[in-house]
């Protein structure tokens, strides 16, 4: 039997191991900063409120520390840092601060595996300094604005390699929002550097950095968007927007930037103001490329000169007989031999312009020149040439001739839906784009064998378009831009593709594809997708024609180090050992005494 006395004295031994427990586990509260505060050792350390010093605020010269400012603020007299990680740290979170009136609002020297997250810094000198060697090191969700000179700063004679930001901003800073320098194998996404000086700030500028990947950044009214300085290489950027810059939205600036790719970019500076891009170096690829007057889509991976290019502010008279499909760029050329462009259309785009007759033109300051080697793709909905001369270019065809109507003579015969629109081949043609009337009529030949395309009814009000392919009939409803796939033979195979790309009272323009799909066992329902891009991009462009060249090979993503076991941690596992240990021996040594 245990006695009542060994219980009272368990259960004090146990109460002070816990109370001993708790302790060790209480976070340290920061509540002055006067003089510096520095860090004694690992641990979580809070603030309870703002604080203030004439200096550096607090210095972190241990690991595994994490501060966190739960909203307070730091401020201080334009001199030191608000928080200064010295050399050699690893595993440093810092969260939820706002610091003010620093040299430096954060600095990191040669810090690395650690984290800044939800962080203010404004009215400082740079918001935000990384140097000599900081890696691994993961920015999201700050705040660098009204910086007195820089918001984001990488740079050191030692790399930082492997940082990764996202969603942060950096904005009305006096000079640059995100400045990186010596640095590869980071990610930027979903960040924002807008309203940095307009004279001399850049929204990202970038210098010496390689294999690193941009994505979805966007950079609007500053000097520069994205300014790539020297050395630059094997880059990739993806869906950036750099709008109303006064210089240019992107700025490759010199020869020591090859091997860098460009996809589904924004760059639309204001018409006859600025450029919206310049490209100093060769051997870089632009893919689907915006600009926003003439909303006009571009390619472009083969060329051998240093380029400008940008929107055209006025469109030109048509060329006699021919209609624009409001598709503008205009080049530039500093030095080299040649450029080749592509330019991207639509489906609707063309409605009413004859496909097969789209030609790139040349304005000579006086007309429309065509541009001798001008190529249209069909199947890429591409324009393309090969430019040696410079200006405004914009691409034109010859528009469709109506078709004779009822009691109109002409030699196509009438059926019971009305009037028949002359045979298209598809065996030798990839697709075919008309404009239909209600009842009307399109006979084609594919794979030897007669079909007939008819336009059943053109309903406006739930903008929709009853269609039916017939040997065999089969009737489709389809919404604007719907495309529905069809086995006309019975083989297994979907032979064709019938896609809506206008509607009006009354008609309706179709494009008529052929292809050789095999038909799923289960029917599969695609997911809607929908690619949303920055306020003047209307829809995505078309695969470009050009053979891509190859991916460079980039970095892994960085991968956060998982945090190292704090001593805290540790005495607690050790405590609750301790516990388990002294209850089993109370309970049983005691009584294995007893019965000796």
């Amino acid at each position: 039997m245990i006695k009542r006395g060994d219980v009272s004295r368990i259960l004090l031994f146990v109460f002070l191991l816990c109370i001993l427990a708790l302790s060790a586990q209480a976070q340290t509260v920061i509540n002055n900063c006067s003089g510096i505060y520095n860090v004694p050792g690992a641990g979580k350390y809070v603030l309870s409120n703002n604080i203030s010093n004439n200096g550096t605020c607090i210095n972190i010269a241990v690991s595994n520390v994490h501060i966190d400012c739960r909203g307070f603020s730091l401020r201080g007299n334009t001199t030191g840092s608000g928080v200064n990680s010295g050399i050699g740290m690893t595993n440093v979170t810092i969260e939820n601060c706002s610091i003010y009136n620093f040299s430096r609002g954060i600095q990191f020297a040669t810090t690395s595996n650690s984290l800044l997250l939800n962080n203010l810094l404004m009215y400082n000198a740079w918001g935000v300094h990384l140097w000599a060697g900081s890696n691994n090191v993961t920015f999201r969700g700050n705040t660098a604005n009204n910086n007195t000179v820089f918001g984001f700063v990488i740079a050191g004679l030692v790399p930082g390699d492997n940082l990764t930001f996202i969603d942060n901003e950096a904005s009305h800073n006096l000079l640059d929002g995100f400045h990186i320098n010596n640095s590869k194998g980071n990610l930027f996404r979903d960040n924002i550097a807008n309203d940095n000086n307009n004279t001399q700030g850049s929204g990202f500028f970038i210098n010496e950095v390689s294999h690193s990947r941009f994505i979805n950044n966007t950079a609007n009214r500053n000097s520069e968007g994205f300014e790539l300085w020297v050395n630059c290489t094997n880059n990739n950027f993806t869906g950036n927007t750099a709008i109303n810059n006064s210089w240019y939205g992107l700025d490759i600036v010199d020869g020591t930037s090859p091997f860098n790719i460009f996809t589904q970019e924004t760059y639309s500076n204001p018409a006859g103001v600025a450029w919206d891009l310049h490209v100093d170096s060769e051997n870089c690829s632009f893919y689907n490329i915006l600009v926003s007057s003439f909303p006009t889509w571009w390619s472009c991976s083969d060329y051998n000169a240093t380029f400008r290019l940008t929107g055209t502010q006025k469109a030109q008279q048509d060329p006699a007989g021919l209609k624009n499909i409001s598709k503008y760029v205009n080049v530039s050329k500093n030095d080299g031999d040649y450029f080749v462009l592509n330019i991207s259309y639509t489906n609707a785009d063309i409605v009413g312009v004859q496909e097969a007759t789209l030609t790139m033109y040349r304005y000579n300051g006086t007309a429309w020149v065509a541009v001798p080697n001008s190529t249209v793709h069909a199947a890429q909905n591409l324009v393309s040439a090969r430019l040696t001369q410079y200006s405004a270019f914009g691409v034109f065809g010859q528009q469709q001739q109506q078709q004779p109507r009822s009691g109109g003579g002409g030699s196509a015969a009438r059926n019971a839906y009305g009037a028949v629109l002359p045979v298209e081949d598809l065996d030798s043609k990839e697709k075919v784009t008309k404009t239909f009337r209600t009842h009307e009529a399109m006979k084609f030949r594919y794979k030897n064998e007669e079909h007939t395309a008819t336009v059943l009814a053109v309903d406006m009000v739930n903008q929709e378009v009853t269609v039916q392919v017939a040997s065999t009939p089969q009737k489709y409803v389809l919404t604007l831009n719907q495309t529905i796939k069809m086995d006309i033979d019975g083989n297994g195979y979907d032979d064709l593709s019938v896609c809506l790309d206008y509607m009006e009272s009354g008609a309706a323009t179709l494009t008529i594809s052929r292809i050789a799909e095999a038909i799923p066992v289960q029917p599969l329902i695609p997911a809607k997708e929908k690619i949303e891009v920055e306020e003047l991009m209307t829809e995505p462009a078309p695969e470009p024609a050009e053979e891509k060249m190859p991916a460079p090979e980039m970095y892994k993503e960085p991968v956060q180090q998982e945090p190292v076991p704090s001593k805290t941690n540790i005495l607690l596992v050790v405590i609750i050992v301790v516990v388990f240990a002294a209850a089993f021996w109370v309970l049983f040594g005691s009584k294995r005494k007893r019965k000796k």
